[in-house]
């Protein structure tokens, strides 16, 4: 169970990384959001903010549990984040964009499957 924590507390955070150079104009909108915008435009930055905040926010979740104090409130989120992954396996599979497909589908799929490990075993 720990290495799938891991997994996830790498995932997460990378996804949190992700989204700040998101908010701050890097070129990598074709990665989300259906691929669109190259630079995502301000209206969808604010998404790009609140996938941020939770991102964040599931990074310390899946702290608590690598250090093994796990409160009802972070096993609940855990199982937010598991369902929210296997929603982003399907919206990532219907999307035109190529490199949203490539790259983002399998990483939710990795993450999906490592936070639901998590979650069973806590």
């Amino acid at each position: 169970m720990n290495l799938a924590a891991w997994i996830c507390l790498v995932l997460v955070f990378a996804n949190s990384l992700f989204h700040a150079l998101l908010i701050f104009g890097a070129p990598l909108g074709e990665y989300v959001l259906g691929g669109k915008h190259r630079v995502l435009p301000a209206h969808l930055r604010f998404v790009s903010l609140f996938f941020l905040v939770y991102f964040l926010l599931m990074g310390f979740a899946y702290l608590t549990v690598l250090k093994g104090h796990v409160t009802p409130f972070a096993k609940a989120l855990i199982l937010v984040n598991t369902a929210f992954q296997a929603w982003a396996i399907i919206g990532n599979s219907l999307t035109k964009s190529q490199k949203e497909r490539r790259v983002m589908r399998p990483l939710s799929a990795v993450e999906c499957v490592a936070s639901l490990i998590v979650w069973i075993n806590l």
